[in-house]
């Protein structure tokens, strides 16, 4: 999922508050899990993400990452360099940690034309708030990152400018999806009040308008969500087994989980396009609407999309089960004869349709996106086919009862009550639909950029904030 640092801003979404005038040097103890439900109510400081990233760093296999005092100023510094404008533009830019000595110290085998690169300026520039916001101005997110390091004195500099960093994705057979990938130690990408800090394809914390994130609930992957959503994955599998024949599909034993994933990634991606516009939004997913309780005012059956996932599905799985065959039947086996000419056609062609597919959903996110301009929702079901947008929620009767919850399964220690009352009309009128269709999820996304998810589970209406969307 590429783009720029406004869609980057929704892998996770995070609750909005005040923008800090002061951080602070006195460190907090960190909220148990019980209490961390999705943000601390306090207002978080650079120093708190300094002090998250650290720790996160150390949990990994390889401590490469800077000390505390380091990260503390390099975050101010960002922090407040998103607080500025330039040339009444926003301040919006990324910045990659990386070791001028060893840029790419574990390249992979065989190196893609479009994969990043990075260039060392003539001079080094110390990081400052200004040399930042000026560097903004022509280190465009969507094409650069800037590389910064620290010398032996601790002090924090840029040496160099990387391409390629956001729109070249590496391809995993093993997960069966599209990953971006993230060059250096970490990367922190900035934009007016928002940092998120990245180790690989993951994202680690975040400090957004003073609220500090570091757990996201993955709501697709456990609860009421997901089950919700496996049925509509469940009936594409059948579809594209049958499409593939069954000897085809089950000749790999994880071709329900690639499609699975392909499934809900699609749907964040549409997401995170709504959340591009940065003028708020919402996505209803239905099995069938009500006509009762909604008004549809451009209605449309929009299929495409999920004739594209299921294709492309089809032929991943068909370009796999050509390649085993071509290396398990021919180049493993010397004694095996000539690679037949169809079978190598087969695999070409599987390859080639791929790209295609690819193209053709990333047009289709888009489009399905710019619907959400229009006031209402856009209305889904279970094959992603547009039933309709402008949609409005006709429902009266509000819920008797909204959670907040604090981890993906909605576990009910883990949930506290938020007040219907403090949100705004469309969170309040997708929380009518969902409380009375528990068969429906909702997706809001704020003009803040937060994206919350509606579900009904049992009794409860539960709200999702901080959602993991990548």
């Amino acid at each position: 999922m590429s783009g720029d640092v406004r869609k980057d801003v929704g892998h996770r979404s995070s609750a909005s508050g005040r923008s800090p005038l002061r951080p602070s040097q006195r460190a907090r103890p960190a909220p148990s899990e019980e209490s961390d439900l999705s943000t601390s109510s306090s207002v978080a400081y650079p120093s708190d993400l300094a002090r998250e990233v650290r720790r996160r760093l150390k949990e990994g296999k390889r401590d490469d990452g800077p000390g505390g005092a380091i990260l503390l100023k390099l975050f101010e510094v960002l922090h407040f360099a998103s607080l500025r404008t330039e040339e009444r533009e926003p301040v919006v830019c990324s910045v990659t940690w990386m070791d001028p000595g060893k840029p790419d110290p574990h390249p992979p085998r065989d190196k893609r034309p479009s994969r990043w690169s990075v260039t060392a300026l003539a001079n080094r520039l110390p990081l400052t708030i200004a040399n930042v916001v000026k560097l903004s101005s022509a280190a465009d997110p969507q094409a650069c990152s800037l590389a910064c390091y620290a010398d032996d004195a601790n002090n924090v500099y840029i040496w160099g400018l990387i391409d390629q960093t956001q729109g070249a994705p590496s391809f995993s057979p093993e997960r069966g999806e599209k990953q971006l990938e993230r060059p250096g130690i970490f990367q922190a990408t900035v934009s007016p009040a928002h940092l998120l800090v990245y180790r690989g394809p993951r994202l680690v914390a975040s400090l957004i308008h003073g609220q500090l994130t570091h757990r996201f609930h993955d709501v697709f992957r456990e609860g009421r969500i997901a089950r919700t959503c496996d049925r509509y994955v469940l009936a594409l599998v059948d579809r594209v087994r049958h499409r593939v024949g069954k000897d085809v599909f089950d000749a790999g034993d994880k071709w329900t989980e690639v499609i699975r994933r392909l499934w809900t990634s699609t749907l964040c991606r549409v997401l995170l396009a709504v959340q591009g516009y940065d003028k708020g939004g919402a996505v209803l997913l239905v099995e069938e609407p009500v006509p009762s309780a909604l008004s549809i005012k451009y209605e449309l059956a929009y299929r495409r999309l999920g004739a594209a996932i299921e294709r492309l599905a089809a032929v991943r799985i068909q370009g796999s089960h050509a390649r085993d065959k071509i290396w398990t039947g021919y180049l493993l086996d010397e004694d095996s004869g000539d690679l037949p000419g169809d079978l190598y056609l087969e695999e070409g062609l599987a390859s080639s349709e791929e790209t295609a597919c690819l193209q053709e959903i990333a047009g289709c996110v888009r489009f399905i996106a710019s619907l959400s301009r229009a006031d209402g929702l856009v209305l889904l079901d279970g094959d992603l086919a547009v039933k309709g947008f402008g949609c409005e929620i006709t429902l009266p009767e509000e819920p008797r009862n909204v959670l907040l919850a604090g981890n993906a399964a909605g576990t009910s220690e883990l949930c506290r009550p938020v007040d219907f009352h403090s949100f705004g009309i469309r969170h309040r009128s997708m929380m009518r639909y969902c409380d009375r269709f528990p068969g429906s999820v909702g997706f809001v996304v704020s003009q803040d950029g937060t994206i919350r998810a509606l579900a009904r589970d049992g009794e409860r209406l539960i709200m999702w904030e901080t959602l993991e969307l990548s």
